[in-house]
């Protein structure tokens, strides 16, 4: 089996099952447009449109940024992109509290390169992009206890539209742009 579509599947597996009776583990029908007729405020938002309002929470923090450049130094990596949509009405604040662990956890995992989070208001949406040398790494801290504890929270946070999504790259793919790409080409079921 391909380590991508396991990584994929590992999360849905943990998102779904602490999700499943709120979310249905569905693929959208939450920010379908209202039975009136009028458009929903979420309608313009999706996983694969980087929000106009996007606000770095966390900018590229680890330990293979370069100080200089704030970039991640060059070389061969396997990235991870995350787009958490948020149910109406929840405060960020919540959501971050529950992510805040999982950032501790990243910043000192085995083979974490770096790390970085936004945050959107219009479209109620967190986003996370994580580097790691190896996806034994990414894998590791899928299933660490922050990761793990965070993702029990899903059905309480999300709306049905979350995803992540996991490729490998080089440091020109650490963007928020490259994400959004590879989160719009995914295919499998949002949680």
């Amino acid at each position: 089996m391909n380590n991508a579509l396991l990584f994929r599947g590992v999360v849905s597996v943990f998102f779904c099952a602490a999700g499943a009776v709120a979310l249905g583990c569905s693929s959208g029908e939450a920010d379908d447009p209202p039975a009136d007729g009028s458009s929903s405020p979420l309608s313009g938002c999706e996983k694969g449109k980087i929000e106009s309002d996007l606000v770095e929470g966390l900018e590229l923090s680890g330990p293979g940024v370069d100080p200089q450049t704030k970039q991640v130094r060059a070389g061969s990596y396997v990235m991870a992109s995350t787009y958490l949509a948020m149910r109406p009405g929840l405060d960020h604040g919540e959501a971050l509290g529950v992510a805040g662990p999982v950032v501790e956890a990243v910043m000192t995992a085995k083979g974490a390169v770096a790390v970085m989070a936004s945050q959107s208001a219009d479209c109620a949406a967190l986003r996370t992009l994580s580097v790691w040398e190896s996806e034994e790494d990414m894998f590791a801290f899928v299933m660490g206890p922050a990761h793990v504890e965070a993702m029990s929270h899903t059905s309480e946070l999300s709306r049905g539209t979350s995803n992540t999504v996991s490729w490998e790259g080089t440091e020109e793919d650490v963007t928020w742009e490259e994400g959004a790409r590879r989160l719009a080409s995914e295919n499998a079921s949002d949680y």
